[in-house]
């Protein structure tokens, strides 16, 4: 069970993220925005998903962040 669930949350991220490396280095603003399982819900937060997806490039980075700002680590 633990294999499965690192091949999805770590893996799967990496995978993803390595794929999409030729895009994000020809974006004049490339981001990356993990969503947790709580934000997945398009209904409940999408809002703050696309809003953090648009930032420009003075936008924050590392951080964790709901539709109230940012959130604690």
């Amino acid at each position: 069970m633990v294999r499965k669930v690192f091949g999805t949350n770590v893996f799967g991220v990496i995978t993803v993220t390595n794929a999409m490396l030729p895009l994000l280095r020809r974006s004049p603003a490339p981001r990356v925005v993990n969503v947790s399982s709580a934000a997945g819900s398009l209904t409940i937060c999408a809002a703050v998903i696309v809003r953090l997806a648009t930032l420009g490039t003075d936008g924050p980075t590392g951080g964790f962040f709901t539709a109230s700002g940012p959130l604690p680590w």
